[in-house]
């Protein structure tokens, strides 16, 4: 169980910093300068957020307390 979490969360924090550098790339941070920290650090909590919310689903169907 413990490891699974571990997994989830690193798995979902890999791909939103992915997806932060992919942004900078782009272009996107430097239109809306004065913004991006609080985009960037929203962006972090929400998918760590998500990971928890996912994993902790996923973790209930599989002992079956979800059909």
């Amino acid at each position: 169980l413990y490891s699974f979490f571990i997994i989830s969360i690193l798995g979902a924090m890999f791909m939103a910093v992915s997806w932060e550098i992919f942004e900078l790339l782009l272009g996107e941070a430097l239109i809306q300068k004065s913004e991006y920290l609080y985009d960037t650090s929203l962006d972090l909590i929400m998918s760590f957020l998500g990971a928890i919310a996912g994993s902790f689903y996923a973790h209930l169907k599989e002992i079956n307390l979800i059909s």
